[in-house]
């Protein structure tokens, strides 16, 4: 465990930060350093000539610090889009440490730093050289937005700062709160977590697996409605079983969540290397148990699908280290998901002439070509299935895109209402 964080002392004496009511006065007038920007034809400059607008300006004794605060702020966020590493720290030090940054009126601009050097360490995979420029910023760090929070917490988990990277990940899930579970008829028409949301708990959940605390995975995960977690959410539970205080215990209320996982493979709804960690996952959790019969015949499954050299202690050794790692260096892997490419429009079923209404759910995977794959439907009403399913296979859709190619996209389900 690392020891105590201290606050860097940026704290000064109140007359050695000049004209300090002034310079939040004039703050409030952002626009006019907007329209100072667009005077200098910001917009039409490239990277490099913008880098040397804002030098110039913080050069120039005469620059006040209404415009000091905001040129600095935008020098740092420019070299965040350069990708420099060489020239980013430099200029983030250099605009955390200046006196006018510590300002209480101008925090918003200190967070935004923070978070900006926590994303910078992420995605160049520079966490311990991030680490210790920001390790000061403690009240920022411990005291974060809802909005940067998870991945505040998963930063401080590559920091080995396992307490407070562990606190942050449990209150990402006390944000989301305990969520009641939804009856068959409200999960036909259950329109599913906002992505962000659930990406958010996504990042909280790793980091509690990479700090070690596994019944707070378990405790946690169980607290999420089953149709708001994804499939390598609850693998990753499923895979922190073993090692629960009581795996018998810990499993048991991972019950929906497996049953799900179970359902999903057996339906071709899980891709080959999830259905690899399902089973590698879902054996040592059984055989953590005890329940050594049931784990014997799920191995001698998954030794006939994948080969009698099929390892499972290897095969969740590898997906939840993929799941621990950082994006690679050099940026965001690029990815785009699969979208709707025109309005799904459904035929009325002749054998259900209206006023008769349905609500229908249709899972299915899409093609790297954007076509509807394996689609299922269950609806409250069994005759609107066959008008409910044909209608996905007339569906278009933009194929997942990962670094510019595209990729089968599995388990995508999709509501539809007849009224």
């Amino acid at each position: 465990m690392i020891a105590a964080l201290v606050l860097v002392p940026y704290a000064m004496a109140e007359d050695a930060i000049p004209e300090r009511v002034d310079c939040w006065t004039n703050m409030t007038t952002y626009k006019a350093f907007q329209t100072q920007m667009e005077s200098e034809g910001y917009d039409n400059k490239d990277p490099s000539d913008r880098i040397t607008f804002f030098e110039t300006l913080l050069s120039d004794p005469e620059t006040g610090c209404e415009t000091s605060i905001p040129a600095l702020f935008l020098l740092a966020n420019q070299h965040f889009e350069s990708r420099s590493p060489q020239e980013y720290f430099p200029v983030l030090e250099r605009a955390l440490s200046d006196p006018l940054f510590s300002l209480p009126e101008v925090r918003a601009f200190r967070e935004n730093l923070v978070s900006g050097g926590v994303l910078y360490s992420l995605t160049e995979n520079r966490v311990s050289e991030g680490y210790e420029l920001l390790k000061g910023e403690t009240e920022i760090l411990e005291t974060p937005s809802h909005h940067v929070r998870a991945i505040y917490a998963f930063f401080l988990a590559h920091a080995g700062d396992v307490q407070l990277a562990e606190s942050l990940a449990k209150r990402v899930f006390l944000d989301a709160g305990r969520q009641k579970k939804l009856t068959p008829a409200e999960r036909l028409v259950y329109q599913g977590m906002d992505p962000r949301e659930q990406g958010k708990l996504a990042y909280a959940l790793t980091t509690l697996m990479m700090t070690g605390a596994y019944e707070s995975v378990v405790e946690n995960l169980a607290g999420v409605r089953v149709d708001d977690s994804t499939s390598e959410m609850k693998l990753l539970a499923l895979s922190s079983v073993p090692k629960s205080a009581d795996p018998a215990v810990a499993l048991a209320r991972l019950g929906e969540n497996v049953s799900e996982l179970q359902k999903s493979e057996a339906e071709g709804y899980l891709s080959p290397d999830a259905a690899r960690w399902y089973y590698a996952a879902h054996f040592l959790a059984l055989r953590a148990s005890a329940r050594e019969m049931e784990a014997d015949e799920l191995l001698s499954v998954a030794q006939k699908k994948f080969g009698k050299s099929f390892n499972a202690d290897a095969e969740v050794e590898t997906w939840v280290s993929q799941s621990f790692a950082l994006v690679p260096s050099g940026g965001v892997m690029d990815v785009q998901d699969t979208q709707l490419a025109a309005p799904i429009q459904p035929n009325w079923p002749w054998e259900a002439a209206p006023p008769a209404t349905a609500n229908c759910l249709v899972r299915f995977n899409v093609s790297e070509r954007g076509k509807p794959i394996n689609i299922r439907a269950i609806c409250d009403d069994d005759r609107f299935l066959k008008s409910a399913e044909n209608a996905l296979k007339r569906a278009e859709f933009k194929p997942r895109m990962v670094d510019g190619k595209p990729v089968v996209r599995y388990n995508v389900v999709q509501p539809l209402e007849y009224r």
